[in-house]
């Protein structure tokens, strides 16, 4: 197989694999009360959606092999990183219930779109992808 055609289809599963994060179980929140709302980090969620619209861009860009979509996707891929490091406290205040069902899936999307973004990441520094950006 052409190894265009397998970066072709990565980038289509990872574009994918955002739908399915976007819409997967674990996204439903549970009741938030008053006390929940006022201590809720506003600032990183907002900062979490510009992010997930950064990275979305960034994939349609190297699905279309433009030159910009090389260096974006990669600043995608390491903001992502930072930002799931520092946002352990969105987690913090959910009942058990929710924390160790609901966001099993999430989490497992989260996790095979990192092995996507790795072989990406990859076939784009490190094959003669890399001409075509």
């Amino acid at each position: 197989m052409d190894i265009t055609k397998i970066f072709k289809v990565l980038v289509s599963v990872s574009i994918f694999g955002v739908l399915l994060t976007i819409m997967a179980p674990g996204m439903e929140t549970p009741e938030m009360t008053d006390d929940m709302l006022s201590d809720f980090p506003w600032a990183l969620t907002l900062i979490a959606l510009a992010w997930m619209v950064l990275y979305g861009l960034s994939l349609i860009l190297l699905l279309i092999f433009q030159k910009s979509g090389k260096l974006l996707f990669t600043v995608a891929v390491i903001s992502g990183f930072l930002m799931t490091i520092f946002a352990q406290d969105l987690y913090l205040g959910m009942d058990d219930a929710y924390m160790f069902g609901n966001i099993a899936y999430h989490e497992a999307f989260i996790w095979v779109g990192g092995v996507l973004d790795g072989a990406i990441l990859a076939i784009l520094y490190f094959t003669e992808i890399k001409e075509r950006f």
